[in-house]
């Protein structure tokens, strides 16, 4: 994330946009920054502490995370290490 932020501010600061623009990437990078750092990796790691714990054999991730199940029908496609299997669909949830 630092590398997005760092390469925003830069095109921000050579005129790329005017100071709303400026406030509004800002405020965005920010709003990424500290969702991803107090959800993702704080509550992952308190996850993975868990996880280590052996209380549970699997997880299932919620239907809210269906980027994270994607993710994971791809790694496994990729370590089955066939390339006759079909390939991970990216379907929407049906609610």
């Amino acid at each position: 994330m630092t590398r997005i932020a760092d390469g925003s501010r830069k095109y921000w600061q050579c005129g790329g946009g005017d100071a709303e623009d400026q406030a509004a990437v800002e405020a965005a990078i920010n709003f990424f920054r500290d969702v991803t750092y107090n959800e993702d990796y704080l509550i992952g790691m308190d996850m993975q502490k868990g996880l280590e714990s052996g209380a549970h054999a699997e997880l299932v991730f919620g239907r809210n995370e269906r980027g994270n199940q994607y993710f994971h029908e791809w790694l496994n496609w990729y370590l089955q290490d066939d390339a006759s299997l079909p390939k991970p669909e990216l379907k929407a949830v049906v609610t």
